[in-house]
């Protein structure tokens, strides 16, 4: 009888066991589901469902208009009194472009060449702008001609 007992003991423990690593499953499980529709709301720019805001155009100047409210004559008690009426309209406004800063040599710093990478200049640009800044020796230390080969490397 001992022996039944506790096997039916273990068995009970073992079937808490599993429910309870059910449910922290479950639970888990919901919170990964949420966060993913979350962010994919995030990522898609709505948060409420609605349809996210034109970006194509120029931006139009911001601009609220608002019919009057029509006067409401005096009534007698015995006929209900029409009710005032408005009409919203909604103009969405994109920003606008950011012009791009201007970049001068001085504005790089000590390490042009590793700004410039960190930026996410092409090795084009860069000889671009290695060119416009008459070959500074900032840029190539070695003097041999190749700009920035500790960060672009030998690309000529």
């Amino acid at each position: 009888m001992t022996a039944d007992r506790q096997a039916k003991r273990e068995t009970q423990r073992i079937e808490t066991t599993m429910k309870n690593v059910a449910v922290v499953l479950a639970t888990v499980l919901a919170v990964v589901v949420a966060a993913s529709v979350g962010a994919i709301a995030y990522l898609m720019g709505s948060r409420d469902g609605r349809a996210t805001t034109p970006t194509a155009g120029p931006a139009p100047v911001i601009a609220v208009t608002e019919e009057p409210i029509r006067a409401v004559p005096v009534t007698t008690p015995s006929s209900p009194a029409p009710r005032p009426s408005t009409s919203v309209k909604t103009v969405y406004v994109t920003p606008a472009k950011k012009q791009p800063e201007r970049v001068t040599l001085g504005s790089l710093g000590s390490k042009p060449c590793a700004t410039l990478f960190a930026r996410g200049v092409t090795y084009t640009r860069m000889w671009d702008y290695y060119q416009e800044f008459g070959l500074p020796g900032s840029m190539d230390v070695d003097h041999d001609g190749y700009p920035c080969e500790t960060v672009y490397g030998d690309v000529n």
